[in-house]
């Protein structure tokens, strides 16, 4: 204690220094003789309030406003942790204000906590970082021919560095999903028919989406290969139909002359 002020026999006054841990036990001494009670008080501890700014783009080193109380009288060792990462910087300014910047990341919600000795205080959903914004411009637009046809997004927010992304078009992952900056994605289409595909990009936990943006060839047919004269009502004729854009693979293909289907189609 700061100072002991005796009063009686009975009673003793006491100023408490500087503290951070939420119980403590007291002890007394008079003369060799010691006595003690286990958690005869409490101290609070740290609690946050607001943070500011709120949003954060995905970069790292936004400087962070974190307001409460209980963050100690004095320049303590305190540790500041955005979700499950130490924030690089935790900077005491009073018992009520810490300054902090932020980590990198792409979850719309995160929480803060703050550790003071051993005592810790959290605020729940109290940042968010930029969501993906999919997709402005994309290059090519129409006209894919194959599997392997490179496609480029561009305009969007994808972060500042390499993670995990995944794209995919229509239903099927692309093969391929290269980062290039936080403003491009390079990925290779799967193979496809449809004639109007959506485009979808995850990173991390976020996912972008938009509609009706690329365009596969549909079917061309040139000519046919066999001349036809005159048939009979129940004759049987192998016709050879060329053109392009039939599908790489054997799909469920399907035939009609006229508003008849064919018998067959390979």
């Amino acid at each position: 204690a700061i100072s002991t002020l005796w009063y009686s026999d009975s009673s003793v006054r006491v100023h408490q220094g500087y503290a951070t841990r939420s119980s403590r036990p007291s002890l007394m001494t008079v003369g060799k003789q010691c006595g003690t009670i286990s958690q005869s008080f409490t101290i609070d501890s740290p609690e946050s309030s607001s943070a500011l700014p709120q949003n954060l783009p995905s970069t790292s080193s936004i400087s962070v406003t974190i307001s409460g109380n209980g963050y100690g009288a004095v320049d303590y060792s305190i540790l500041g942790r955005m979700m499950s990462t130490t924030l690089e910087l935790t900077k005491w300014l009073s018992d009520t204000v810490i300054l902090a910047k932020s980590v990198s990341g792409s979850k719309r919600s995160c929480i803060p906590s703050l550790t003071v000795a051993s005592s810790m205080g959290s605020l729940s959903g109290a940042f968010t970082f930029d969501g993906i914004v999919v997709i402005n411009e994309i290059h090519p637009r129409t006209n894919l021919l194959t599997s392997g046809d490179s496609v480029v997004y561009v305009k969007m927010k994808v972060g500042y560095f390499s993670r995990s992304y995944s794209s995919r078009i229509g239903a099927s992952d692309a093969e391929k999903t290269v980062w290039i900056s936080n403003t491009c994605i390079n990925s290779k289409v799967p193979r496809g028919m449809g004639h109007s595909l959506a485009v979808a990009i995850t990173s991390d936990t976020t996912i972008g989406s938009v509609t009706d943006i690329l365009t596969f060839d549909t079917q061309l047919i040139d000519h046919q290969n066999n001349s036809i004269g005159n048939l009979g009502k129940f004759d049987h004729l192998q016709v050879t139909l060329s053109g392009v854009s039939m599908g790489y693979t054997d799909y469920s293909l399907s035939s009609r002359l006229s508003s008849t289907s064919s018998e067959r189609s390979l």
